[in-house]
């Protein structure tokens, strides 16, 4: 059995590791971000940012995708839509919480308000901690491991402009 560092680096090290897109729309760092969005507004205040800003990315994709193809995109040409940082971040990082020895959110969760399958990550966030299996301390645990994970990912994740050979050890964004 490991212990929850371990669980927390190697999840971490998924995401960094993933072909994922780490960056938003204006290139900045989603990991440097997201704590502090966090910390200032919290985790549900964070995800519905989150869940807002992928809304607008496949609604922009829809509309090139239509002035492109002169059609409306089927449910299957959106699968290959870019999904916005903030999204994919959040996506790994409710794959550690459902992670078998972490637990902190149900592997089924029953969505209320899916809207697609580009959102279905940050539903299942959103539906367990609004509803009524969660009270306020499963958020209280979930927003701590959400920040313990992200620390994690924020320095597995290397700047793509990093020319000191992989060896830059700032925290600058």
């Amino acid at each position: 059995m490991k212990n929850l560092e371990q669980i927390r680096a190697a999840n971490a090290l998924a995401y960094a590791d993933s072909d994922a897109k780490k960056t938003n729309s204006d290139g900045g760092n989603v990991v440097k971000k997201l704590p502090a969005l966090i910390m200032s507004n919290g985790l549900l205040a964070a995800a519905a940012f989150a869940y807002q800003k992928q809304e607008d990315e496949i609604n922009r994709q829809r509309k090139a995708f239509e002035r492109r193809h002169h059609r409306k995109p089927t449910e299957q040409d959106e699968q290959t839509f870019e999904d916005n940082g903030f999204y994919t971040c959040f996506d790994y990082l409710l794959r550690h919480l459902q992670h078998p020895e972490i637990k902190l959110i149900p592997t089924e969760i029953e969505v209320r308000n899916g809207r697609g399958p580009k959102l279905k990550q940050l539903d299942v966030l959103l539906s367990f901690l609004t509803g009524e299996r969660a009270n306020s301390q499963d958020l209280k645990l979930v927003t701590e491991e959400a920040l313990a994970w992200l620390t994690y990912a924020r320095r597995f994740i290397r700047k793509a402009t990093d020319t000191n050979g992989g060896n830059n050890d700032s925290d600058e964004s």
